[in-house]
């Protein structure tokens, strides 16, 4: 044993002490193993939750896990077969992928490395070859990430089931819609970017779209051959609900908001609640199963059943409207005099949640989107407020309660687009109209009184 392991050290040696025209590379294969990593960015477009609550952007994503950033990543290595129904996520399953700002790298452990049987003639491994035939290995991504131990039966809303690492087949996130807007889960997956439309594989050839594998933008990662050295698995997330926000503009004695004046100086407006509740029939998605192997680019793959069963979104408490805004108890006299110091609603379309001109980054709900006209009612309790010497309490307050009934026509509320809901709150003014008129002559009256008699 001493002997043969003093010849292994020998030939060791005599390799190393040849020159590169005496030995072009090494007459074994070394195949080098090289790391699986990762580059992202998004896509242009409490109790018992699942997932980081909020818009989730590149700031969101990158979120250490403990604040409940990253995403989750599935791998299917298929050796020498393409991608199909019985694969099983073998390689990777929902596997934490995670920022690290220190070395501005996606990270994760264990660390997984590319197959290195990729064809007969491999650029990377100079001569050496797999006769097997290629590996290959399909990606699937979703954020915000969540562990095994959050998506539990106890879960009522955000991601509420992950498919199982022991089934064949494309995975799959169940979801159900948040009624309260704070608690709103943002859900994304991940494709190929726009800007990765082509790959270079080991051997030097191009992954493309005209070539096994497809590399396809808009779509996951299908049948990847190990690549070049340093090449990241670049995922573009896109947003799979449809999106909610509401803004609330005042409109005083004018049809036109453009052309609206208001004392705001003396007259406030304050929002009490704001409820969107979905019809029986045609309502809004609240529940769905997101395939993330989508079939057209860029489009979410919603599976049914998805649920449309008449739910209340509501925003009914501070923090879900905007302190400038809210105003939950008038009779609260001790408020009073504080609550009328704040702006309350405006001229200016103003988004609930954050008090500033909508965006689509705001705050608002998530639903599901599914392929049908979408019906619902928006519901608005307000004040308004004036200020009024003359009054006992110095000011006046009335209450108004308004619906609306709403409808948006197939496919509906489409996945990944913002829809902005304009509440315009009509103010009309009490108008005082007086006119006087001359005195007239008026019809003689006589009235036959006792004479007086001497």
């Amino acid at each position: 044993m001493k002997k043969n392991l003093f010849l292994a050290a020998a030939a060791v040696a005599m390799l190393a002490s040849c020159s590169q025209n005496d030995l072009e590379a090494p007459v074994v294969a070394e195949a080098q193993q090289t790391a699986i990593e990762f580059g992202t960015y998004l896509g242009k477009t409490p109790a018992s939750r699942a997932g980081l609550a909020g818009p989730m952007n590149d700031t969101q994503l990158r979120l250490a896990d403990a604040s409940g950033g990253g995403f989750g990543l599935f791998a299917y290595h298929t050796d020498n077969d393409v991608y199909s129904s019985s694969a099983k996520p073998d390689f990777m399953w929902n596997q934490g992928v995670f920022y690290n700002g220190s070395t501005s790298k996606w990270e994760y452990t264990p660390v997984k490395y590319w197959p290195n049987e990729t064809s007969t003639t491999n650029n990377e491994q100079q001569g050496s070859y797999s006769a097997a035939g290629v590996d290959r290995v399909t990606f699937f991504a979703y954020a915000p990430y969540v562990t095994a131990a959050e998506v539990t039966a106890d879960n009522t809303k955000g991601i509420t089931a992950i498919s199982p690492n022991n089934q064949a087949g494309d995975p799959k996130i169940s979801y159900t819609v948040a009624t309260d807007q704070d608690d709103a889960v943002d859900l994304l997956w991940g494709v190929i970017p726009d800007t990765n439309t082509e790959w270079p594989n080991v051997t030097g050839t191009p992954m493309t779209s005209a070539t096994n594998p497809a590399f396809n933008t808009g779509f996951p990662y299908l049948d990847l051959l190990k690549p070049e050295k340093d090449q990241l698995v670049e995922l573009s997330f896109r947003h799979a609900l449809a999106k909610l926000t509401v803004g609330v503009q005042v409109v005083n004695d004018q049809v036109d908001p453009t052309s609206s004046t208001l004392d705001n100086v003396n007259t406030k407006i304050f929002i009490k609640s704001i409820t969107i509740t979905s019809k029986t029939t045609d309502g809004f998605g609240t529940s769905g199963v997101l395939n993330l192997n989508n079939t057209t680019s860029k489009v979410p793959k919603w599976e049914g059943p998805v649920s449309n069963l008449p739910t209340a979104l509501t925003a009914d408490e501070s923090g879900e409207i905007a302190d400038a805004l809210f105003w939950a108890d008038p009779t609260d006299e001790s408020t009073r005099t504080t609550q009328f110091a704040k702006t309350g609603a405006t001229q200016a379309l103003l988004n609930i949640a954050s008090g500033a001109t909508p965006a689509t980054t705001d705050t608002g709900w998530m639903v599901v989107p599914t392929n049908t006209k979408n019906e619902f009612t928006v519901n608005i309790d307000y004040f308004v407020m004036t200020k009024d010497e003359n009054l006992e309490l110095g000011y006046s307050i009335v209450e108004n309660n308004i619906k609306k009934d709403v409808s948006v026509a197939a496919p509906g509320f489409v996945g990944g687009l913002n829809y902005q809901i304009k509440l315009l709150l009509g103010l009309t003014s009490v108008k005082v109209s007086a006119s006087v008129f001359d005195w007239a002559e008026g019809t003689a009256v006589e009235v036959d009184l006792p004479m007086n008699v001497d």
